[in-house]
């Protein structure tokens, strides 16, 4: 049985409990960027050198996306960022220099909303695996995918923007989610996760409002699901 009838069948049984109905999950961006701006700080207090040793890392004219780009620095990175919490430092030092090559969108809308999408897909894979310190850690990174889409995307990459790709993008989602979501759990637990999954997807939807938003949420699927595969 697809996932999709799952989450129908789901909401027919649930229909009329209220204490499953679960609104939707509108992640604070100002709140998670303060977040990673404060871990950023604490790396500075920690490592006083770290500012000039990332520049070394992020100062040139181009990007390369952040996981290629560690993996293939990484034999000669400082060990302060090696582990899990290190890539995050890395990736938190990425953003900010990358957002320096974005200054043209400073506190645009278009930085937020991908945040938006980003952090909700996030969400949604957390929700549907049932949680884990690894979100966490790429909530952390979010900001650094946010800011490699901004600099890559211009005439040469955009994309066709229409309901049909939208509409073929949320499959996509759809697909990534069955790779993670475990339905071997009692009913009860199913059908909360897969409420909260489809609410959040409802409002993905709604902030896909333009071509660069379903760009972005196209890479950051297809980020998802070549890092599942590597696991």
């Amino acid at each position: 049985m697809g996932l999709q009838c799952i989450v129908v069948l789901l909401a027919l049984m649930i229909n009329g409990c209220s204490f499953y109905k679960v609104s939707v999950e509108n992640n604070n961006v100002k709140q998670e960027y303060e977040r990673v701006e404060m871990l950023r700080k604490a790396s500075q207090l920690e490592k006083k050198d770290i500012k000039k040793l990332t520049y070394l890392y992020f100062g040139n004219d181009t990007l390369v996306f952040p996981d290629s780009l560690y993996q293939f620095q990484y034999e000669k990175l400082d060990a302060y960022f090696y582990g899990e919490y290190g890539m995050d430092l890395y990736c938190n030092w990425y953003a900010y220099w990358a957002s320096k090559k974005n200054a043209g969108y400073s506190n645009s809308v278009a930085r937020k909303k991908i945040s938006k999408i980003l952090y909700s897909v996030n969400r949604i894979l957390e929700i549907a695996s049932g949680g884990g310190n690894g979100f966490m850690h790429e909530s952390n990174r979010i900001p650094c995918y946010v800011e490699y889409y901004l600099f890559y995307y211009n005439a040469a990459n955009k994309v066709n923007f229409n309901q049909e790709e939208i509409a073929v993008a949320i499959e996509s989602l759809w697909q990534l989610i069955d790779m993670v979501i475990d339905k071997n759990i009692p009913t009860p637990i199913l059908a909360w996760r897969m409420t909260n999954i489809f609410e959040n997807i409802k409002y993905i939807e709604s902030l896909i409002t333009g071509d660069f938003y379903l760009y972005g949420l196209l890479n950051y699927i297809e980020k998802n699901v070549n890092t599942i595969k590597n696991e």
